[in-house]
C-alpha cells in the first residue's frame, strides 16, 4: 500500500478536463482524491470531511477561490492539529 493511501485530496476547479487529469495524477500515486466542480460544492464536502489538502482554481465564476479560502478558513478554525 502506497504511503500516500491515507492523505485525502480534493481539487476545486470549475474546468472538468483540469479537475480530472489532476485527480487521475493524483489517484495514480496513490492518494485519495475528492472532486468539486464549484466553490459552493467544496465547503459542503469540507463541512463534512477533513482533507489534508486543497488545491485551489483561483478564478471560478460565481464563489472565487479567495471567497472559498476565507469560507474554508472559517469553517475549520476549530480543526486544531488533530
Amino acid at each position: 500500500m502506497s504511503e500516500n493511501s491515507s492523505s485525502e485530496l480534493l481539487i476545486i476547479d470549475d474546468d472538468v478536463v483540469t479537475r480530472e487529469l489532476s485527480a487521475l495524477q493524483l489517484s495514480t500515486l496513490g492518494y485519495r482524491v475528492s472532486l468539486a466542480d464549484s466553490g459552493l460544492r467544496a465547503l459542503e464536502l469540507i463541512a463534512t470531511r477533513r482533507f489534508h489538502l486543497v488545491l485551489l482554481d483561483i478564478d471560478m465564476p460565481g464563489m472565487t477561490g479567495l471567497d472559498v479560502v476565507a469560507e474554508i478558513a472559517d469553517l475549520t478554525r476549530d480543526y486544531g492539529d488533530g
